[in-house]
C-alpha cells in the first residue's frame, strides 16, 4: 500500500493496492488490483479483477485466449479511468468506466475462446458517443474492431453507455 514503483512490475496471485505504477512495464496476473494509478508504458492484466483504477498514457493488452491449454484468461474492470490508452488486445469485462481520449479497442476474437464481453455502463468519450448515438446499439463501432455476431467472432455488449464521463471511476487517492 502507498508505494511508488517504477520500472519492469511482475506481480502475480497478490492484492496490488494503494500503489502508484511508472515505468516500462506492468504484468499482473490472478490478482486483485484496487486503487491504483498507473503510467506504465506497456500494461498487461490476465485474470485479474480491476476496480478503481487510473491508467494514463498505457498501452494495455487486457486477457487473451491460450491456445496452449485452451483457456480463456480474462480480467474484469469495474469503474476504470482510461486517459490517452491503447488497446491492442481486448479480452475482458469492463464496466462503469471512462474511456477517455484512447484508441481503437482491438477485441480478442473467436467465438470458441468466449462468445461475449460484457462492457456495458461505460463512457466511451464525445466523439465515441456521437458515433453510438448516431449508428444505435448493436451495430458495428469504428472504435471496436472484430466486432461481429456471427459464429466467428466474438460480440462486445456496450449497452447501456453513459453520455458523460462516471465521476467515481479510476484511482481514489489515499
Amino acid at each position: 500500500i502507498d508505494n511508488s514503483i517504477n520500472g519492469s512490475i511482475y506481480v502475480y496471485s497478490s492484492n496490488i493496492d494503494g500503489n502508484t505504477f511508472s515505468g516500462s512495464k506492468l504484468d499482473t496476473r490472478y490478482s486483485f488490483v484496487y486503487n491504483n494509478e498507473v503510467s506504465s508504458t506497456n500494461v498487461y492484466s490476465y485474470s485479474d479483477i480491476q476496480k478503481y483504477v487510473t491508467y494514463n498514457g498505457c498501452t494495455l493488452d487486457l486477457g487473451y485466449y491460450d491456445y496452449r491449454y485452451s483457456r480463456m484468461l480474462s480480467s474484469a474492470l469495474y469503474n476504470i479511468q482510461f486517459n490517452n490508452c491503447s488497446f491492442p488486445r481486448f479480452a475482458s469485462d469492463v464496466k462503469d468506466s471512462n474511456f477517455i481520449n484512447c484508441g481503437p479497442i482491438t477485441v480478442e476474437s473467436g467465438r470458441a475462446a468466449r462468445e461475449s464481453y460484457i462492457c456495458t455502463g461505460n463512457y466511451w468519450g464525445d466523439i465515441n458517443t456521437v458515433e453510438i448515438k448516431s449508428k444505435g446499439e448493436g451495430q458495428n463501432l469504428s472504435f471496436i474492431t472484430d466486432y461481429y455476431e456471427d459464429f466467428n467472432k466474438s460480440r462486445v455488449d456496450y449497452s447501456k453507455y453513459k453520455e458523460v464521463a462516471i465521476e467515481n471511476a479510476g484511482y481514489q487517492g489515499e
